[in-house]
């Protein structure tokens, strides 16, 4: 994708496990024909699967999808957690380091931003897709 959805930055490429006591949120979506498939993988500091989910939905906009992804996984709510996107554009809005604003998805980033100040432990970063492969639906 082109744009201001895809950027270019240094991300980590290989999965690394969470610290011990902590889980890791691997979140991905895919759009094909107006169709979305939206995924996240939990996994310990051991690399052992806690939780899976993957959904789907009609598509307009990818980003939508990418900020879904992330709140699926929010949904769990575990005090320490690691979450990672392949999408810098959602990991940006959810962190609250983008002005850009998206109508499609805006209540689902709030209420991501209002969870993560519940769990101030919580870490959000980007990745780049080979770092989160086992999410990719």
């Amino acid at each position: 994708m082109k744009g201001p959805h895809r950027r270019q930055v240094a991300a980590p490429s290989v999965w690394m496990p969470p610290p011990p006591g902590w889980l890791k949120v691997n979140s991905d979506a895919s759009f094909k024909d107006g169709l979305s498939v939206h995924s996240f993988i939990i996994r310990n500091h051991n690399g052992s699967i806690v939780a899976a989910f993957t959904g789907r939905a009609p598509c307009h906009y990818p980003l939508s999808f990418e900020v879904i992804a992330i709140w699926e996984a929010t949904k769990i709510l575990v005090s320490w957690k690691l979450l990672e996107s392949d999408s810098l554009v959602a990991t940006e809005l959810v962190l609250k380091k983008s002005s850009t604003s998206f109508w499609s998805c805006k209540h689902y980033i709030q209420y991501i931003q209002d969870l993560r100040s519940c769990w101030p432990r919580w870490k959000f970063s980007f990745v780049l897709r080979s770092g989160s492969r086992a999410a990719c639906p």
